[in-house]
Parts: structure tokens; C-alpha cells; sequence
């Protein structure tokens, strides 16, 4: 079993005080997302689980395993689907404040001591859960910013 990756980008409207997130997965996403909650059923049920919680209306929200067969037959809306999803980009780092929001060290262009140490950082969902890689980026940018204390001392 392989990890599931959107390629469906989405946008941050709105302003500043009042930001909107619009991500919207089409059909063909719906259904790699639906089988990817089957094959987690299948995995359950291999393991001796004898009921899934799945997160789709439509369905019992506790499904005896033997009929998790339904999961292949559920709706593909993605309003249907109770999902949460790792947010990247909002805040990409890089070399000048046209096309990014920090430096590299994760400082906010034009703010003296202002730093983004979070996944919005990243410019793309790295498909895999991103726990690790946040952790590292910001004990690296946490790094950048002690030494930036410490020079300004």
C-alpha cells in the first residue's frame, strides 16, 4: 500500500484578517481518496478489526467488516467525506519577497523579527505525512533564529 497524494492544488483567498482556503477535489481524487479508505478497511479487517469507522455519510458510521465492500460503492462528493488534509505553501520560502514570503531561514521578507516555523512554509504537499519534516525545518529555522539573536547582541 502506497500513500495517497492529492494532485488537486488549492488557493488562499480573502485577506489577511479573514483568509479563505478553497481546495476542491474533483471526481478522479474522490475515488483514489475512496479506495484508499477501502484498502485501510481491508487492513483493519486483516488485523482481526470486526468494525471500521470510515467518515463517509451515506454509509453506517460503524461498518461491520463484512460489508466494507460499501465503501466501493459510496459517493465520490467530497462534502460526503469527514477528511482532514495538511495545509503547505501559504508562507513559501525563498531568495526575494516577489515571489515568496520568507527567506530560507524562514525570516518574513521586510520584518526584522518576524519568522514562519510551520508546514505553510513548504511549497507543496511532500505526499507523505508531514510530521517529521515539519519538526526538522523548524529545529533548522529555530536554529537560524538563535543565531540571528545572538548577532544582534
Amino acid at each position: 500500500m502506497q500513500a495517497c497524494r492529492a494532485k488537486t492544488w488549492g488557493t488562499v483567498l480573502g485577506s489577511i484578517s479573514k483568509p479563505e482556503v478553497v481546495y476542491k477535489l474533483d471526481h478522479t481524487e474522490m475515488k483514489r481518496f475512496r479506495k484508499g479508505i477501502y484498502e485501510a478497511a481491508r487492513l483493519h479487517k486483516a488485523a482481526g478489526a470486526t468494525h471500521v469507522m470510515h467518515g463517509i455519510a451515506g454509509l453506517e458510521a460503524v461498518l461491520p467488516v463484512a460489508d466494507i465492500d460499501k465503501i466501493n460503492t459510496a459517493s465520490t462528493s467530497a462534502s460526503d467525506y469527514q477528511a482532514l488534509t495538511h495545509l503547505f505553501g501559504g508562507c513559501i520560502m525563498g531568495t526575494n519577497a516577489y515571489n515568496s514570503v520568507c527567506d530560507m531561514k524562514g525570516k518574513v521578507h521586510l520584518h526584522e523579527k518576524l519568522y514562519v516555523v510551520d508546514a505553510s512554509v513548504l511549497p507543496s504537499n511532500i505526499g507523505v505525512n508531514p510530521q517529521q519534516t515539519i519538526m526538522a525545518n523548524a529545529m533548522r529555522i529555530a536554529q537560524h533564529i538563535s543565531e540571528d539573536s545572538k548577532a544582534a547582541i
